[in-house]
């Protein structure tokens, strides 16, 4: 029998960082819609010259993740791709499914290898700390820890499941 208590709590961390992440994605637009707007809009996260993510927002690599030319329906801000992408991680938390759970492992694992190449642009090239970028990393690779772990708790129980039952003498 699989371990019900535990895939629901692993469940639960999963929904958990994915409305964090989703809450960080719908901060960064709203921070980098102000910026656009406002010349002299100074964010929450904006806490000196080198720890300031309006400055890690407006540059090149803030749309399209520096990959997509000005003119692709892709070069838009890089939270615009967290917002749906969280907001369908929280939906198919709590599913009890394998499949989806595999879904899900490796869409956050995708997400995850986006890190290390943002992390080098945010430290090396722009030479900034972006709060809300750290925070996402974390989230990210926290997500796929638990989601690692929800889906080795599923396959085992589904193996378990399926194997035939020991006839007693």
């Amino acid at each position: 029998m699989p371990d019900k208590r535990s895939i629901s709590l692993l469940s639960t961390y999963l929904a958990t960082l994915s409305t964090v992440g989703l809450g960080l994605s719908i901060y960064s637009y709203y921070v980098e819609a102000r910026v656009e707007l406002e010349d002299d809009y100074t964010a929450m996260c904006d806490i000196n010259e080198h720890i300031s993510c309006s400055k890690v927002f407006k540059s090149p690599y803030g749309k399209g993740f520096g990959f997509f030319p000005e003119d692709s329906i892709f070069h838009v801000p890089n939270s615009i791709f967290g917002i749906p992408f969280y907001s369908l991680m929280i939906v198919l938390a709590y599913s009890p499914s394998v499949a989806i759970t595999k879904f899900v492992f490796a869409n956050v694992l995708l997400s995850n290898c986006l890190t290390p190449y943002l992390a080098y642009l945010l430290y090396f090239v722009l030479q900034d700390v972006c709060v809300v970028c750290v925070t996402v990393y974390v989230v990210n690779a926290l997500s796929l820890f638990v989601s690692y772990k929800k889906l080795l708790l599923l396959t085992s129980s589904v193996e378990k499941s399926e194997r035939p039952a020991k006839k007693r003498n």
